[in-house]
């Protein structure tokens, strides 16, 4: 059963993602290069996506302050010429939790997050925007999504980054 959920919700945020990735000249992108280094994360003292990079690794945490755990879910993708995620690591996951590469360009997860942290890393490779599709105990928010050493909220969802800036 959490197979074929997780599968339905795959399709469903694999559509949102692509019109996002279309959306509007007037929606802002935000560069890359803003959410360089590793942010200090608030472990368990409030609910959100961290999203940062060191060079080419990027790494994405969420952190829950509940003891019953709030469901993250997203989708990753990365779009542009030879764009590609390799290198796939879980850290910190329990039996609940679980990612998948779809493509060489997308990545999916279900954290369940608890008063702690789980997280994503990979390598990127290439592209032009990386995209950050994320909802939060099913509902869509953009105020949960940060970035960067000094966590800016990206108040838009999805978060889209240029790799070109």
């Amino acid at each position: 059963m959490k197979a074929s959920l997780f599968k339905i919700v795959a399709l469903l945020t694999s559509g949102l993602c692509a019109l996002a990735l279309a959306q509007p000249a007037s929606a802002q992108n935000i560069a890359w290069s803003a959410a360089a280094s590793a942010p200090k994360i608030p472990t368990g003292k409030t609910n959100g996506f961290y999203i940062w990079h060191v060079g080419t690794e990027v790494y994405m945490t969420t952190t829950g302050n509940s003891k019953t755990g709030h469901d993250f879910r997203g989708l990753i993708t990365v779009t542009g010429a030879k764009g590609k995620i390799t290198g796939l690591v879980g850290k910190k996951l329990e039996k609940q939790d679980s990612f998948s590469q779809l493509s060489t360009t997308q990545v999916q997860f279900l954290f369940v997050t608890h008063n702690a942290t789980d997280s994503l890393h990979f390598k990127l490779t290439a592209g032009t925007q990386l995209a950050f599709l994320a909802t939060y105990d099913l509902s869509q928010f953009t105020n949960l999504i940060n970035y960067g050493k000094k966590p800016t909220p990206a108040n838009q969802n999805p978060a889209i980054f240029d790799l070109t800036k």
